[in-house]
């Protein structure tokens, strides 16, 4: 039953991100069967930028966000993600990398070190602590926003 909901929400959110992807130039990749969606994003020096997200169990919990390598699809390498601390509330956990979000189901599951209060208990609260970036679309935005904004700082490896 939890996987149908999530299928549905799934389809329907990416339908919301198809209509964005032609404004922005977003490639919008469903994997309804695996619960995955994937979107490449173009920065405003023209780097591409992979987002996976993993869908199980949403929305009952956040998705589980992970950047991938744009030439060989390897997750989480330093090369998949973007630098924006050029300003505050970076979006980048540097000590990983990773991103770091209420959105993001990695936080609460995996990584324990950065905010005391997200945990596996308390990950039912992930829609309070992610404010209006509690839909994937919404969380694209800010992304979006990031990549084109003076906080944008090229690719954290570089």
């Amino acid at each position: 039953m939890k996987r149908r909901v999530s299928e549905a929400l799934l389809r329907d959110e990416t339908t919301t991100i198809q209509n964005r992807a032609e404004q922005f130039g977003w490639t919008v990749s469903p994997e309804f069967d695996q619960l995955l969606l994937t979107v490449e994003l173009t920065a405003r020096d023209d780097e591409p930028y992979v987002i996976e997200f993993e869908c199980t169990d949403y929305d009952q919990a956040p998705p589980r966000i992970e950047m991938l390598d744009p030439r060989t699809r390897e997750p989480g390498t330093p090369r998949a993600f973007f630098d924006d601390r050029g300003g505050s509330h970076s979006l980048l956990w540097q000590n990983g990398p990773g991103i770091c979000h209420a959105f993001n189901r990695k936080f609460y599951l995996e990584i324990d070190q950065v905010h005391n209060d997200w945990n596996p208990q308390t990950i039912s609260r992930w829609k309070d602590e992610a404010g209006f970036h509690r839909t994937i679309s919404g969380f694209l935005l800010l992304v979006e926003r990031r990549l084109h904004n003076d906080h944008y700082q090229g690719r954290f490896s570089e």
